[in-house]
């Protein structure tokens, strides 16, 4: 389900906090993109959230109190994103969980340091904002080592025959790939040429129809997207069966979305990603029944990412007493170290993230760890 309405959203938060009202409550903010047309990311790192919410309310609560989680929607636009982190702010939230793509990256963090909040991150990659000294952490690690996991797989198996497809509106993230992919792939001894990339903008039929037309012109027969996995889907769809690609996408393609689009066209392709889905992990097979029972979708990368982001957040917070942005940054950059589902993932002083990133490969309809023969 990709579109939300923030009824919805009100309703699912009263179910989870009834009969909380006289106790002490901690509000926690999330803010993502619920509701533009690549929003699947944004809705599916929301229901992760509140799974983390559910586990920490159901285990006692931070030092015996309940848990809030106030969710507003940016839309994936800059201004929006800032005005409704202040209104979180104001609502009296200690922290906040957001937010979802690279965009809008440059404004919220500098709003979060104007006005000392401190904003996790599940899935914003962006490399500007790596080893800097403020109020933004992230979960995730910066895009450099997608990046350089593509070169290094598609040069060994394709040598030269790639075209990238581009996306321009979330440039932050794209062009951070896109370069990392770049700068590996012509350091093995590749070579990108400016015919050999192909751009566009999210949510334009034209020119997903046109970038259709300019890769069926082409001689080369890989593609790797770094877009959504709505713009994959779309733009895959569109080419059908007219040729054979074999397709490599960048982790914002490995989502639940590149189904919901594409059939037996999507099948065989790869993938990066933090997560080994058809791993026999307990927690993680936990999480993916809890998930699909609520909210009748497979779980994707950016829940299990926004679980751990809430999960860090909640054991920092146990550990100190007053929640300024300080203390709340000082406790999780002492614990260091997490591990909630599958995998450690340590946090530095900058509060950028260090873990594993597998190769998946699409068989059956579902990720799988892509495993070299």
């Amino acid at each position: 389900m990709k579109k939300i309405t923030l009824v919805l959203i009100s309703l699912t938060l009263l179910t989870l906090f009834t009969g909380c009202k006289k106790e002490t409550i901690i509000k926690i903010g999330f803010v993502n993109d619920l509701t533009s047309v690549a929003s699947e990311l944004g809705v599916s790192s929301m229901y992760g959230a509140l799974l983390a919410i559910e586990d920490i309310n159901n285990s006692g609560g931070i030092n015996g109190k309940k848990v809030e989680l106030i969710v507003k929607d940016d839309a994936g636009d800059p201004l929006t994103a800032v005005n409704v982190d202040n209104e979180l702010i104001s609502e009296g939230v200690v922290a906040i969980i957001g937010h979802g793509i690279s965009r809008v990256a440059d404004e919220v963090i500098q709003n979060a340091n104007d006005n000392n909040f401190l904003l996790i991150s599940p899935t914003i990659s962006t490399d500007t904002a790596t080893n800097l000294d403020d109020n933004f952490f992230r979960v995730i690690p910066p895009n450099t080592a997608q990046g350089v996991v593509m070169a290094d797989s598609l040069y060994y198996h394709h040598g030269d025959d790639v075209v990238v497809v581009l996306e321009e509106t979330n440039q932050a993230y794209t062009f951070d790939v896109y370069n990392s992919f770049k700068d590996r792939f012509i350091e093995l001894g590749g070579s990108i040429k400016d015919e050999d990339i192909i751009s566009f903008e999210s949510g334009n039929l034209n020119d997903y129809i046109r970038v259709k037309d300019e890769l069926l012109a082409q001689s080369k027969t890989t593609i790797l997207f770094i877009c959504s996995g709505y713009d994959t889907s779309t733009i895959t769809q569109l080419i059908g069966s007219t040729k054979d690609f074999e397709i490599h996408m960048s982790m914002w393609s490995t989502t639940p979305d590149i189904f919901a689009h594409t059939s037996d066209v999507i099948e065989g392709a790869h993938g990066v990603n933090f997560f080994n889905f058809e791993s026999n992990n307990s927690k993680l097979n936990e999480l993916k029944t809890r998930y699909n029972e609520q909210y009748g979708q497979q779980i994707s990368y950016g829940s299990l990412l926004a679980y751990e982001a809430v999960m860090m957040l909640s054991d920092a917070l146990k550990t100190i007493d007053n929640y300024t942005t300080t203390n709340i940054k000082n406790a999780i950059i002492d614990i260091g170290t997490f591990n909630y589902i599958l995998n450690d993932f340590s946090i530095n002083y900058y509060g950028d993230c260090e873990r594993l990133i597998y190769e998946l490969i699409v068989e059956d309809g579902e990720f799988k760890e892509y495993e070299e023969d």
